[in-house]
């Protein structure tokens, strides 16, 4: 086996180049007991919010920039026949920040599972 034959050769001293070595932190792995667990679990408040799957459809059309752009604005139909009108801004988790129409500096968050229904033009958001 022959080596192959250099397309260029540089006449001159090897380069020797000096990298310096860090030596990392090992990361430590704690096992919680399973009794812990459960005492741990026990003693947290657990707060379920159920978010209807047809709302979550019809918001899965404007969690892009993109969808955030072509509709607008929305209309949120909320708990207790109130409407909030604006632009998405932002999501959140289960929430979503709105940009109040017509008042740009007013900014609303609105918990997912409080929402009944999304409007744009008047009729109910499609859901794919």
């Amino acid at each position: 086996m022959s080596l192959p034959v250099p397309l260029m050769f540089v006449s001159g001293p090897p380069i020797f180049i000096a990298v310096p070595f860090i030596e990392e932190e090992s990361t430590s792995i704690f096992v919680i007991d399973v009794d812990e667990q459960k005492e741990i679990a026990e003693g947290l408040p657990v707060e379920i919010n159920e978010t209807k799957p047809a709302i979550i459809a019809k918001l899965n059309r404007i969690q892009t920039s993109f969808g955030q752009q072509i509709y607008r604005p929305l209309t949120f139909h909320l708990d207790e026949d109130e409407r909030i009108t604006g632009n998405v801004s932002k999501f959140e988790g289960n929430t979503i920040v709105v940009e109040i129409d017509g008042d740009e500096d007013t900014i609303v968050s609105i918990d997912l599972s409080e929402i009944q229904d999304v409007k744009w033009r008047g009729k109910s958001l499609p859901e794919n």
